[in-house]
């Protein structure tokens, strides 16, 4: 089994996988299309529309997210996802913390 064919068993209705490979276009299209956003669908949305050079769309989804979640930070935000390679963590922390997360 690939990886991409495990992540989306482990949660098909949130494609973090494309954020994780650098598929941003096809990562908002379908964190767009969910019938209810949630924190976490939001924060990878924010991080592709900011790898993207959406800051201002990122920066929005960004606020949305710490509207109801008041404490969250982008450091608990990594900790809490699981990645095999730590760098893809590294990465997904600095983009929210681009798009205006705090540390």
């Amino acid at each position: 089994m690939s990886l991409l064919d495990e992540a989306e068993m482990l949660d098909p209705f949130l494609p973090v996988w494309c954020v994780a490979l650098g598929r941003y276009a096809e990562a908002i299209e379908s964190l767009r299309k969910l019938t209810f956003q949630t924190t976490r669908s939001r924060l990878y949305r924010a991080a592709a529309l900011l790898a993207l050079d959406r800051s201002d769309e990122a920066g929005r989804m960004v606020r949305e997210a710490v509207g109801s979640e008041a404490a969250l930070t982008a450091s608990n935000f990594t900790s809490r996802e699981c990645y095999r390679d730590p760098e893809k963590a590294r990465e997904l922390g600095r983009l929210l913390r681009e798009a205006g997360l705090p540390p």
